[in-house]
């Protein structure tokens, strides 16, 4: 018997070429990928560090830290409130036209204080301030004594740090301390007053 004749085989089709160019680009990809993982994690333990824990920044980078919010000092007035105040016009004995305000300081500190000085303003018609007075507390005066007094005698008794009898001394929690603020040389357009305090100190 003849042997079939082999039939030829057909040549197989060339392998697609592969772009030099696109071969690297995949052989990078996984290193691009890795170093933006790891800027990510850097960038996020800065962030963290910058809000979080600023104590950590060398000082030498201190221009990078957080700038830290300034808390006002209280120079002893945040809690002291004003009950009962008044405003009046008093005419002295030797015709002097006078503006009282009246009225009592609250001590609602948990420990006493000492020395509370009040300011009170007068304001014109246009709410601008045209006069201001300070006094300390514990120096009542009525209005029949203000009559009498000169100015002297008045700003001799609003200058008094420790008040009447002490009265401004080492005020207990909760206690209140009557005030007296007089005005001379008044605008002719007063308008209205206002009543603060300026400070005191911590009592024993």
């Amino acid at each position: 018997m003849e042997e079939a004749a082999e039939e030829p085989q057909e040549p197989e089709p060339p392998a697609a070429p592969v772009s030099p160019r696109r071969a690297a680009r995949s052989r990078r990809s996984p290193v691009l990928l890795i170093v933006l993982v790891a800027l990510l994690v850097l960038i996020g333990g800065a962030v963290a560090v910058f809000f979080w824990a600023p104590q950590f920044i060398p000082d030498s980078l201190s221009r990078f830290k957080p700038v830290k919010k300034q808390v006002a000092a209280d120079i002893g007035v945040r809690r002291l409130s004003f009950k009962g105040v008044t405003g009046s016009f008093v005419d002295s004995n030797d015709a002097r036209r006078l503006f009282v305000v009246q009225g009592m300081v609250k001590n609602d500190y948990p420990k006493p204080r000492s020395f509370i000085l009040v300011k009170g303003t007068i304001l014109d018609d246009q709410g601008h301030p045209v006069r201001m007075k300070m006094a300390y507390a514990g120096n009542p005066m009525s209005e029949a004594v203000i009559r009498t007094l000169t100015s002297a005698r008045i700003a001799q008794a609003m200058k008094n740090r420790a008040g009447k009898g002490n009265s401004n001394v080492n005020i207990p929690p909760g206690k209140q301390v009557p005030f007296t603020i007089v005005f001379e040389n008044l605008p002719e357009n007063l308008g209205e007053f206002t009543v603060e305090a300026v400070q005191s100190s911590p009592g024993r």
